[in-house]
């Protein structure tokens, strides 16, 4: 558990300069956030269609 609090100690003291540099770059940034853990085993639903644009 020690090098997870690590990667989360280090994420939330950089969080700042991230959204200063996304800034600066002419993005909007309302909000980042970092949350401990593994992310949720949802499986997003893609679909791919293709469209025939010359009928």
């Amino acid at each position: 558990m020690g090098g997870q609090q690590n990667t989360v100690d280090f994420t939330h003291s950089h969080i700042e300069f991230l959204t200063e540099s996304l800034k600066n770059i002419g993005l909007t940034v309302n909000q980042i956030d970092c949350f401990e853990g593994k992310p949720s085993e949802k499986k997003a639903n893609l679909q791919q269609r293709l469209v025939d644009v010359k009928t």
